[in-house]
């Protein structure tokens, strides 16, 4: 995002890699907590966030540990608590020009590049978001996908029931 919320919000940036966190921390002064954790089991008390921004994270899970991920946000929201997720459709402009990078450097070139983890779960449909969000208890209240962000992430906002 180019809007810096932690001059606004009190943040807790979340993230595995102390090496990620560090560069936001770098990015963003303002930052209340950082915590080095498992998405999938935090160390955050339940219902204690009031919203949950997600980007880029989604589409490098299996959908079983995506439940899991979801059902760990429903634990650590506060009653209707919001999620936003920007997560790849398997159509995506990024995705689809990251694809043809791969194959150019990989097959043709014969290079060995990854860009980034695999994407073992891109986004295929709003029925899917709808189906992920109800079996975790959260409702869809916006999806959207478009010439806003040139088609490269789908953002969804979701509210814990």
């Amino acid at each position: 995002m180019d809007y810096d919320i932690t001059n606004e919000f009190p943040v807790t940036a979340v993230d595995i890699s102390i090496n990620a966190l560090e560069i936001y921390r770098a990015n963003h002064s303002q930052i209340e907590k950082m915590l080095q954790s498992d998405i999938r089991n935090m160390d955050i008390g339940k219902g204690s966030l009031d919203g949950i921004y997600s980007l880029g994270v989604m589409e490098h899970f299996y959908p079983e540990e995506i439940i899991k991920i979801l059902q760990e946000f429903n634990r650590i929201l506060k009653p209707q608590g919001k999620v936003i997720l920007f997560w790849p459709p398997k159509f995506g402009a990024s995705v689809i020009f990251l694809n043809a990078w791969h194959f150019l450097l990989n097959k043709i070139f014969k290079k060995n590049v990854r860009f980034h983890p695999d994407e073992v779960s891109l986004l295929e449909s709003k029925q899917q978001t709808v189906e992920y969000g109800s079996q975790c208890g959260f409702s869809l209240v916006d999806y959207h996908f478009g010439i806003n962000d040139l088609f490269t992430q789908v953002v969804i906002v979701l509210q814990k029931k």
